[in-house]
């Protein structure tokens, strides 16, 4: 037995759990009202063990090792509410006596689930004296393979929901519920994986049932249909069958829905059908749009099937008009066909080849379609199908949220609003931003836009604003994007953004556009690469904190502790924001061997870290001081020494002020062009170039992307290049993208973009080149390499001046 202080206590609450008790706590405050002792070793309830703590109204003992109750285990608890016994040993048919719940007067919900652990062919009576709850509204309970109820389960008058958990039944005949209280509105049947024969009465003496959910059970969607034949004509509420179609290895179960298996809930009134998850390939003669009652519907989930709606689309819409009082409608993870597969070509057995084939002429294509104005919510999600529909218009809607998400089909749709609109919630997530953008008209009350994996940073670098039609915005997802960074004006002015969602990016930067959200509170900048937090950003967040509380996450991202990081380091420990995970970040150490520590951890041990910060830092001045001593020296003398190549420097860096004036910006001074027989002289030249006279040069050796077609690499290469550079060898014929680069700095040049093209021939006469440059032959600077030391001299200065 344990001491009181080893159970978690608060005023009239106690919870025990995980103390390895073998028996109740006695020494718990007696007025507690809430006692958990679940996760322990306790084997049986004894006499009266329970019987001080009379003003117990919630008792769990679940997950323990209980295998009998004593009768009077339960004494004095006239006040207990709910008592849940799950996950124990308890078996229906022997641990139950007679008289056990008699003092439970008051007790409301009773849950014995999850302790048939092992199945067995036998017929099982249920010895439980339910009978003695008068007032037991929730019973949670097992369903044995043969299961025996005995007549005094009628006497359970006030039972309205009844779950059946850990369920072996193979039968339920017409007889198995025979003795059931007919007061029962709710009835579960969720967990029965073997599969389940269900006779067409079984369900008769349900007679007061409002929800019926066999969701996961393994019974057939036809079986299930078969069931409703007690219910013709009646009112209920909530037909739940969801996922109880199982897939069966050699056995075809796959489910053609016809007019003869609908039959029985044809007649129905029902406001919510799930038939989502049930392996549905086909509906013929459109059987589920032939209820008699549409106008019951309210909400309709028909997910995860695989019929299309091609055949019957126009009296689909038309049902869901027919529909008066639908207000959600969702068909989601519809895999029917691929957009553009890819075929292999056979033909000279050359498998590598693939085909695409033109699917626009085998396509059905919906010119458009009109939803109905009372619908709420709408989901289509995870569609992948060869047909689209090219406009849905919705006319006074009522629509509040739309997933069109994952929408892989031959067409997305134009969305037109005729009247009032009332969307407040979009996900287009998983769709090419570049296919949605212009799809949508303003949206003026839409508050959430979810954008996932929508490949916006195609759009965020072009400075545009992409979300002029939702200008009132208060919640934005942009995760899973591979951003790396946003412009000024592309996010728009969006005044009333609160909360924005960056995680799952590549940042390594967070932008400064976010500090212009006034009414931003939650900010999501987790699995990025952040390194730091710089001190603007902390102390826009801090102002943000002290309007209002300010949620900022940033977990997962590769942060560095080190002396030059200290700030961030202990403003993650003393801010007032909401850190996720507490602010205890993982960062790297790079003074401690490059280890990574949490920066709780940092924090605890700071001077065995960082004790040599202080000491640096006076370094640092001292060190400082004499360098700018020596410095000023030094460039006293440099001056001097190399004034004219100041000059030089100056007159470059007019150069790029002109041509940013001019919108003219270079990525590369120069391109150069040459043949693999001039390996050893562009190393040689790309020393001096780039590390004698500071320029920047491109080669595709190193600066192509890797993968992507050279032809477009080149273009775009000498495109962003100032001047370009031919090395010209005797192998110069042979090399058919040299003649390619010809002739693209021809173009560039006489478009204004190329302003110098340098020709170098070595070991090849300028007659035998002359013919390639003949259109532009005034505008070509050439040299022609020569062999003494001294006149190499003279060639580098040349290229230097034509290049500065």
């Amino acid at each position: 037995m344990c001491n009181a202080h080893t159970c978690v206590l608060n005023r009239t609450k106690a919870v025990c759990r995980h103390q390895e008790l073998t028996r109740v706590p006695h020494d718990l405050p007696r007025i507690i009202i809430f006692l958990d002792i679940s996760y322990n070793n306790l084997t049986v309830i004894n006499s009266s063990e329970l019987s001080e703590y009379k003003s117990l109204q919630t008792l769990l003992m679940n997950d323990n090792i209980l295998e009998f109750l004593h009768f009077d285990a339960f004494c004095g608890l006239s006040l207990l509410i709910e008592l849940s016994l799950a996950r124990n040993n308890l078996h229906v048919d022997r641990a139950y006596p007679n008289g056990l719940f008699k003092p439970l007067i008051n007790l409301s919900e009773l849950d014995i689930s999850q302790n048939m652990k092992k199945n067995t062919n036998d017929s099982t009576k249920y010895t439980i004296p339910v009978n003695e709850l008068k007032h037991l509204n929730k019973l949670t309970i097992d369903l044995v393979h043969q299961p025996h109820f005995g007549e005094h389960f009628r006497k359970m008058r006030e039972l309205e929901v009844l779950i059946f958990d850990f369920c072996f039944v193979e039968l339920l005949t017409n007889k198995t519920f025979m003795n059931m209280p007919n007061n029962v509105s709710e009835l579960f049947l969720n967990t029965c994986r073997h599969f389940v024969v269900i006779e067409t009465n079984a369900l008769f003496y349900f007679n007061n049932l409002n929800t019926l959910d066999f969701s996961g059970s393994n019974i057939h969607l036809s079986r299930a249909l078969n069931a409703l034949y007690p219910f013709q004509n009646r009112k209920i509420d909530n037909v739940l069958f969801r996922g109880i179609t199982y897939q069966e290895l050699g056995q075809d179960v796959d489910i053609v829905l016809t007019n003869d298996m609908i039959k029985y809930i044809k007649s129905m009134c029902v406001q919510t059908l799930d038939l989502s998850n049930n392996l549905i390939v086909k509906i013929v003669n459109e059987s589920l749009l032939s209820l008699d009652h549409p106008e019951c519907l309210q909400n309709l989930l028909l997910s995860a099937n695989r019929f299309s709606l091609d055949n019957f689309a126009t009296d689909f819409f038309k049902f869901l008009h027919r529909a008066k009082q639908l207000k959600l409608v969702d068909y989601s993870y519809i895999p029917i066909a691929y957009n553009e597969p890819l075929f292999l070509d056979i033909n000279g057995n050359n498998y590598r080849k693939v085909l695409g084939v033109d699917r626009y002429y085998g396509s059905k294509i919906i010119p458009f379609v009109r939803l109905p104005s009372h619908l709420e919510y709408v989901r289509f999600s995870h569609i992948m199908a060869a047909t689209g529909m090219k406009e849905i218009v919705l006319a006074n809607s009522s629509l509040r949220h739309l997933e069109i998400s994952n929408f892989k089909t031959y067409v997305f749709p134009k969305f037109t609003f005729e009247g009032t609109n009332n969307l407040t919630y979009l996900d287009i997530s998983g769709i090419s931003a570049e296919t949605t953008i212009g799809k949508f008209p303003v949206l003026q009350h839409l508050e959430s836009l979810v954008m996932k994996n929508a490949q916006l940073y195609k759009l965020l670098w072009n400075n545009t604003n992409i979300f002029k039609w939702a200008p009132n915005l208060q919640s934005l997802d942009l995760s899973y994007n591979y951003i790396w960074r946003i412009q000024d004006a592309t996010l728009g002015n969006l005044p009333y953004l609160r909360n924005l969602n960056l995680s799952h990016n590549m940042f390594n930067v967070i932008p400064k556009v976010l500090m212009t959200f006034k009414f931003l509170a939650y900010l999501d900048l987790s699995i990025n690469q952040l390194t730091n937090i710089p001190k603007y950003i902390r102390d826009w967040v801090d102002l943000q904190q002290e309007k209002r509380q300010f949620n900022f996450f940033l977990n997962k991202n590769p942060y560095i502790c080190s002396c030059d990081t200290i700030d961030f380091l202990f403003w993650t420990s003393k801010t007032k924001v909401k850190l996720d995970r507490n602010g205890n970040y993982l960062c790297w150490i790079p003074i401690k061997n490059g280890k990574s520590r949490y920066m709780h951890n940092i924090l605890k041990f700071f001077r065995d870290y960082f004790g040599e910060c202080k000491a640096k830092m006076w370094l640092q001045i001292g060190t400082g001081l004499l360098s700018f001593t020596i410095c000023a020296l030094l460039i006293s003398t440099l001056v001097y020494n190399f004034r004219w190549r100041i000059i030089f420097f100056f007159y470059r860096t007019f150069r790029r002020f002109v041509e940013r004036r001019l919108d003219v910006m270079f990525k590369y001074d120069v391109y150069v062009s040459y043949s693999d027989d001039c390996e050893a002289f562009l190393k040689l030249l790309s020393g001096v170039i780039e590390k004698d006279w500071g320029f920047k040069m491109c080669c595709q050796d190193r600066d192509f992307t890797v993968g992507a077609p050279s032809a477009d690499e080149r273009v775009k290469h000498i495109h962003c290049s100032r001047d370009i550079i031919f090395l010209v060898t005797p192998s110069f014929n042979d090399n058919e993208w040299i003649h390619f680069e010809i002739e693209r700095a021809k173009y560039e040049k006489i478009t204004k973009y190329l302003q110098k093209i340098v020709v170098i021939t070595k070991g090849i006469s300028l007659a035998d080149i002359q013919s390639e440059f003949a259109t532009i032959w005034q505008e070509v600077l050439f040299i022609e390499w020569p062999t003494e030391e001294e006149e190499k001299a003279k060639a580098w200065q040349k290229l230097k001046l034509w290049l500065f």
